[in-house]
């Protein structure tokens, strides 16, 4: 499944939806769509992981930068799967996103 986006109806939300990898060979993809959707709004940014089974250094500095980018917007993590969420704990990124 490769990468979907979509903002919410009333403008607030951006939600980006993972394939089941997220890796270097995506990042330039996700900065693309996170690029052309936030400018058109966003009070909260979501990315949806339900879907992903791999992740590597690249994506996680690519999710830190945009949580920078975004600093008094919410950022949402959702639906890591065990592994994910113990790579995203394990770096300590659960301090600076919401994960659900």
């Amino acid at each position: 499944m490769r990468m979907k986006s979509s903002v919410s109806a009333d403008g607030r939300q951006l939600t980006i939806i993972l394939g089941s990898r997220f890796d270097f060979q995506q990042v330039k993809e996700f900065k693309n769509l996170f690029d052309e959707e936030a400018s058109q709004c966003c009070q909260e940014f979501v990315v949806d992981l339900n879907d992903t089974d791999h992740l590597d250094s690249a994506a996680l500095g690519t999710l830190i930068a945009m949580r920078k980018s975004m600093s008094s917007k919410k950022f949402c993590i959702l639906n890591p799967k065990p592994q994910i969420k113990k790579i995203l704990n394990s770096f300590k990124l659960d301090r600076k996103f919401t994960i659900e």
